[in-house]
């Protein structure tokens, strides 16, 4: 996987093409963390404050594994992915308020990378 900096570093997909808008997880000590990197373009945002989702490593492996095998709606498992009218996707979980908003491209290029493995936890560490 190209675009991973390793077990503690946020990655995206490499279908991502360089892009500053997309799925970012990090895969630390039994947990997945999965962020929108588009907070960090507004100078605005306190970096502190980024909404962050957190699920244990067998619910992202069984998200992953659904998003792997076509499945868009996931609202029955933890990490809950709701499809948007354009395209897009919502991401929550379901104990928190935290809502990460992507859009098709985002979701394009997170849909690729999964495909080719790269958000396995086996590729993290």
């Amino acid at each position: 996987m190209t675009s991973a900096t390793g077990k503690y570093g946020w990655h995206k997909s490499s279908r991502s093409n360089g892009s500053c808008t997309c799925v970012e997880t990090k895969f630390n000590d039994g947990t997945v963390l999965v962020r929108d990197s588009k907070y960090s373009l507004d100078p605005s945002n306190d970096p502190k404050l980024q909404p962050i989702l957190s699920v244990t490593e067998a619910q992202w492996m069984q998200f992953v594994g659904a998003i792997h095998n076509g499945i868009t709606t996931t609202i029955d498992m933890a990490l809950q992915a709701t499809p948007t009218a354009d395209g897009g996707m919502l991401l929550t979980t379901r104990d928190s308020d935290v809502v990460l908003t992507y859009n098709k491209a985002e979701v394009d290029a997170f849909v690729a990378g999964v495909r080719l493995h790269e958000f396995d936890l086996a590729v993290a560490v």
